[in-house]
């Protein structure tokens, strides 16, 4: 009798550490439920925060698909406000669908599951696509830039401004969402910024071109990242065109020669204010006319410089 307790005592632990572990290995589990395959809808917004996969990789999930099968299930959502009780939105595995309808068209069939992540809005659907595909591995760094700036721009946006609402637990003080970022990521502070404006540059571009957005974040059209945070800075109402890459090239290049002014005219100022130090540290009781009048023209070129 003790053996058998003693066995089903053992069987219930395994059972308990399965479940702690699995609950363990996504931290997104008390969202989702498993469900039959529904009728599938792509939402271009929800797309649009999938960074697209590289030629390489696409063609290797292909082929371990039409060889294995699909092996992760597809995730769906359902829209509230979507009346039908079949549509479905998909959230994650777009490139495994789209490997899906392909193989389907050709006349073959392909099992695959599906599961429904259980959210309230498309908001918070798009908080958790953004938080979920940071845990990629095979994220370019472009990609990682875009999401974490992504990110940033969406937790500042819904909490009013710049502060986030967790507090520093070295001052008490409410933390700022870039530095609360740059530490879950292992990243500076200004990294985070240099990102948000990254997505920026790229949100923009993909309002406009959907196709050349994607282009980019696959990496299949260069365009310097520098670039790109400069378009990121620019006002929302500035004129922007782009139709096609070269016309992305020709407003970038419309854009910098104000970087290039603004920048010449940081140095200046600059080296104006070091003058003027200098200049004062010479001052003394028995200073000339010449080395006052000196430090009044510095004075002057500075507040000249301050005014423009």
């Amino acid at each position: 009798m003790a053996s058998s307790r003693d066995k089903l005592k053992k069987k219930s632990q395994e059972k308990k550490q399965e479940v702690h572990t699995t609950r363990k290995s996504d931290a997104f589990d008390a969202f989702i439920e498993r469900e039959r395959p529904k009728n599938i809808l792509i939402d271009p917004v929800f797309q649009s925060l999938i960074p697209p996969l590289q030629d390489e990789e696409f063609e290797t999930l292909e082929q371990s698909i039409r060889a294995e099968g699909v092996r992760e299930d597809l995730l769906l959502w359902k829209d509230p406000e979507d009346e039908s009780l079949e549509n479905f939105l998909l959230v994650d595995g777009h490139n495994r669908y789209q490997i899906i309808q392909k193989i389907e068209a050709e006349g073959s069939s392909i099992k695959y599951g599906v599961r429904v992540l259980d959210l309230p809005s498309k908001d918070a659907v798009k908080d958790w696509m953004i938080t979920n595909q940071l845990g990629r591995r095979n994220l370019t760094n472009e990609q990682r830039s875009y999401l974490r700036g992504l990110r940033y721009e969406r937790e500042k946006a819904s909490h009013g401004g710049e502060r986030a609402k967790e507090t520093s637990p070295q001052n008490g003080n409410m933390q700022k969402t870039h530095e609360k970022l740059g530490e879950e990521y292992s990243v500076s502070k200004n990294t985070i910024l240099r990102d948000a404006e990254f997505a920026r540059g790229i949100e923009k571009i993909g309002v406009q071109n959907p196709e050349l957005k994607r282009e980019i974040l696959a990496g299949r059209q260069k365009v310097k990242k520098a670039d790109l945070q400069l378009l990121g800075r620019e006002k929302d109402d500035a004129p922007l065109s782009v139709a096609s890459l070269e016309a992305l090239y020709n407003t970038l290049d419309a854009l910098k020669p104000k970087k290039q002014k603004a920048q010449q005219s940081e140095t200046t100022f600059d080296a104006l204010k070091k003058d003027l130090i200098r200049q004062i540290q010479k001052l003394g009781i028995n200073s000339s006319a010449e080395d006052i009048e000196k430090t009044q023209r510095l004075i002057k070129k500075i507040i000249s410089e301050i005014k423009q």
